[in-house]
C-alpha cells in the first residue's frame, strides 16, 4: 500500500480487518423507474451511494441517484416513520442548520415507485471521495483540514441542542476501535472531500423526533462526553501539526533560497 494513496479505510482493513462494515452496493438497474419518477427536469444517470444501514429512518434504508443536472437525490426505501411533510420539515430545519458547511440541500415530498409519497432530498453532487476513502496525503492539506474543523464543531452544537450525533456514518464494530473510530472524522463517509480539497458535510439531513432525551446517566454520561471531545481533540492536533509542519518547511525553503543567493 503506497502511503501516497493509502486511505483511512484501507488501513484500518489492512490492519483491524472487520471494524469498519462496508455498505451493501445495490444492483442498479433496479433502479431505474424509481430513478425516472422523481419531478426533475434532467435525466436519471445512476446508483451513486446507499445509506442508514441499521434502517432506523426506513425499512429499507435508502439510496443515492445521480442525475445529469449536477444534482443527486436522497430516497428513503420501504415503509418511513411519520409524516412525510412533517419529516420534510424537520429535515429542512437540520439542512439550513449545516448551511455554509454542507452543499445547497432542498427536502421536498415526491411519489415513490409505487406512487407513496416520501420525503426525497435534493442536493448539489460533489465531485469528489467519501473522507474515509480519500488519500491521507489529500486529507492532511491544511484546507481541507480547516473544513472538517467547521464541520467538527457544527456537529457538536448540532449535538448540544438535539442529542444527536453522526459524524462518521459509516457502522463500525463494537470493539474498542470500532466504538472509537465512529468518532474520527478521518472515518466519515458523510464528509466529502472535492476535486479541489474543500470538504464538506453531504449527510446533512440529521431527523430527530420531538422531545428526544439521552437516557445515558452517570458513568454512561461521562463517557459520551468524553467520546464527543475526540473529534474536536483529533481535529486541532493535526491543523497544529500540519501548521507546525509548514512553518518548519517553510523556513528551512527561506533558508536555502538565502544561502544561495549569497
Amino acid at each position: 500500500m503506497s502511503p501516497e494513496f493509502a486511505t483511512p479505510n484501507s488501513i484500518v482493513d489492512k490492519f483491524a480487518a472487520g471494524t469498519v462494515f462496508h455498505k451493501s452496493k445495490v444492483d442498479p438497474s433496479s433502479m431505474n423507474i424509481l430513478g425516472d419518477k422523481l419531478p426533475l427536469n434532467c435525466n436519471y444517470l445512476n446508483v451513486a451511494g446507499t445509506g442508514d444501514y441499521d434502517q432506523k429512518k426506513s425499512s429499507g434504508g435508502s439510496i443515492v441517484l445521480r442525475y445529469d443536472c449536477d444534482i443527486v437525490a436522497k430516497i428513503p426505501l420501504g415503509n418511513t416513520q411519520d409524516n412525510p411533510l412533517f419529516k420534510a420539515r424537520k429535515m429542512m430545519e437540520a439542512i439550513k442548520f449545516f448551511s455554509g458547511v454542507s452543499p445547497k440541500t432542498l427536502a421536498i415530498v415526491a411519489a415513490d415507485e409505487n406512487g407513496e409519497p416520501k420525503p426525497i432530498v435534493l442536493q448539489k453532487n460533489i465531485d469528489g471521495m467519501a473522507a474515509c476513502n480519500t488519500p491521507l496525503s489529500q486529507l492532511m492539506s491544511l484546507d481541507t483540514l480547516m473544513d472538517i474543523k467547521k464541520i467538527v464543531y457544527r456537529m457538536d452544537e448540532w449535538y448540544s441542542n438535539n442529542k444527536t450525533y453522526d459524524l462518521c456514518g459509516q457502522k463500525t464494530s463494537k470493539t474498542r476501535l470500532g466504538r472509537v473510530l465512529s468518532f474520527i472524522p478521518f472515518f466519515s463517509d458523510n464528509i466529502m472531500v472535492d476535486n479541489n480539497g474543500r470538504a464538506w458535510l453531504a449527510d446533512n439531513i440529521l431527523y430527530t423526533k420531538e422531545n428526544f432525551i439521552s437516557k445515558k446517566k452517570g458513568l454512561g454520561a461521562m463517557k459520551r462526553f468524553a467520546m464527543h471531545l475526540l473529534p474536536k481533540l483529533f481535529i486541532n492536533t493535526l491543523i497544529g501539526c500540519r501548521k507546525t509542519y509548514d512553518l518548519f518547511t517553510f523556513n528551512n525553503f527561506t533558508k536555502k533560497v538565502t544561502s544561495n543567493n549569497y
